[in-house]
């Protein structure tokens, strides 16, 4: 699956690059519902509580338009 399919359907997703115990979460947001990414560490195969860090990626990201930036002036449209 590529990123843009795990970012369909919650669960955790790890691909074989990954080093062991990382893996992404897909999962709805608390406040509105849309699905979000969060990168979950296990530090072995019996920790029942990995660290989970949230990262900010999010459906609509997908169906935007991007212009690459070539200098910072262009963050701020001068």
């Amino acid at each position: 699956m590529r990123f843009e399919d795990i970012f369909k359907s919650e669960g955790l997703y790890r691909s074989d690059s990954f080093i062991d115990g990382v893996a992404f979460k897909i999962s709805p947001n608390i406040i509105d519902g849309n699905l979000e990414l969060s990168l979950v560490t296990y530090k072995n195969v019996d920790d029942f509580i990995p660290t989970e860090e949230r990262v900010v990626v999010y459906d609509n990201l997908f169906k935007k338009e991007y212009t690459k930036v070539l200098n910072r002036g262009q963050l701020f449209n001068q």
